[in-house]
Parts: structure tokens; C-alpha cells; sequence
């Protein structure tokens, strides 16, 4: 038998009822463009929802700045402490005014150009962090401070929230009293 035959033997010998279901098959209907259209709108409001919350997350945990380093305009809010914090006018810059904060603390490291510091126990800026690195560049920094020393240490400005902390707008270092 030629291929040809096998081929016509094979398709004429087709079940009937295999032909009859063939015929009064129904297709599937796609589905109807609103379904489409509400689909893809719940989906973009699970996206818009987790956005939302992520960002309200991000406000709550403080993963922005901090108030307490500066306010909205960029200058330091006025704040007293135990060391003797002194507010001062920018008399040069109208409307902006310049708080200074001073803070007792004790000398882990002295490099040059910074002093890594510790506040004291009781000392307000303890709050902020327990490690402050404090630029020295710009200021004098007295003879007789190594490790172990007590200081106050001023400065305008904020805090970089960072681990050690870190000020660099330092006005004055003194050696404190035990």
C-alpha cells in the first residue's frame, strides 16, 4: 500500500461521533473588554496602595530627616541643654536665626582634624547619639586634649545622622572641669 492510500485509509475511517462533536464545538468566548478594563484597575490600585503604604511607613519610621537636627528652613531650632546653649541673631542674614549648642563630652580619639567624642552622662546631647565626630579644621583645639579628656564643645548647625554622628560647624572647644 502507497503512503497515499494509508493516508486517505486513515482519514475516512474517522469515528462518526468524533466528527458529529467537531461540528457543534463552541469556542470559548473571550473575555469582554470591561473585565479587561477592571482587571488591569484593581491592579493598579494593589500597586498604588502598597506606594502609599510604603511611603507612610517612611515618614512614621524616620527615615527621613530629623527636626531635631534642623527645621524646615534650614537653621537650627533654639534649644537649651545642661552645658548652657546661647541663642544668638544673625544680624547679616535677615530673618534666619543662628542657634548655638554646647556639649560636654569625653575624648575617645583625637586625629588630625577630628576628635571622636562621647557626651556625658546627663548631657542632652547623649539623646541624639552616644558617638559624635566632631571636625576640628576650623576651630582651635586646645593644648592637653588626648583620650580621656573632658571638653565642651560648641557649634552652630545641625547633627549628621550618621553612626558616629558627625558636627562640623564648630565654634569653640575648651577643656572642662572634672
Amino acid at each position: 500500500m502507497r503512503p497515499e492510500e494509508k493516508l486517505f485509509d486513515a482519514i475516512t475511517d474517522i469515528d462518526e461521533e468524533l466528527v458529529e462533536s467537531a461540528q457543534s464545538y463552541v469556542f470559548r468566548k473571550q473575555p469582554k473588554t470591561w473585565q479587561r478594563v477592571a482587571s488591569l484597575a484593581a491592579c493598579l490600585l494593589i500597586v498604588a496602595s502598597i506606594g502609599f503604604g510604603i511611603l507612610q511607613m517612611a515618614s512614621i519610621g524616620g527615615m527621613g530627616g530629623s527636626d531635631s537636627a534642623a527645621n524646615s528652613s534650614g537653621a537650627a531650632p533654639e534649644s537649651s541643654d545642661d552645658a548652657g546653649a546661647t541663642t544668638g541673631d544673625a544680624g547679616d542674614q535677615e530673618g534666619v536665626q543662628v542657634t548655638e549648642t554646647a556639649f560636654t563630652a569625653t575624648v575617645l580619639e583625637a586625629g588630625d582634624g577630628y576628635l571622636l567624642v562621647e557626651p556625658v552622662e546627663g548631657d542632652s546631647m547623649l539623646a541624639t547619639a552616644d558617638r559624635i565626630q566632631v571636625y576640628t579644621k576650623d576651630v582651635e583645639v586646645p593644648d592637653g586634649v588626648t583620650e580621656g579628656s573632658k571638653v565642651t564643645i560648641t557649634f552652630s548647625g545641625g547633627v549628621m545622622e550618621s553612626y558616629p554622628a558627625q558636627i562640623s560647624d564648630v565654634t569653640e572647644i575648651v577643656l572642662a572641669g572634672d
